[in-house]
């Protein structure tokens, strides 16, 4: 079983922000969460989006993800509002 994976299952079921990181450590994504298990899990799954170039960009998103961190938070609207300053601080790419 691979880090991601270990990471994974071990993700909380409650809000909180996440960041995916690339074989650098470099972060290239954040994003919120109600639930952070449910929310991290969603991108490794073979879903049909509906949208080619919206399907194309999460595989390339996942290919790259390395690592997984994250804070866990009291309620989404915290969430929401640590997202921004993280996403502001880190410039994600």
């Amino acid at each position: 079983m691979s880090n991601i994976d270990l990471k994974r299952k071990s993700l909380p079921n409650e809000p909180g922000v996440y960041f995916f990181l690339n074989n650098k450590k470099t972060i290239i994504y954040i994003g919120k969460a109600i639930n952070l298990k449910k929310r991290v899990n969603q991108y490794f799954l073979k879903t049909n989006y509906n949208d080619p170039f919206y399907e194309e960009k999460i595989k390339v998103l996942v290919k790259n993800i390395q690592f997984i961190d994250y804070i866990v938070t009291e309620n989404e609207k915290e969430a929401k509002i640590l997202e921004n300053i993280q996403i502001k601080k880190h410039l994600p790419r």
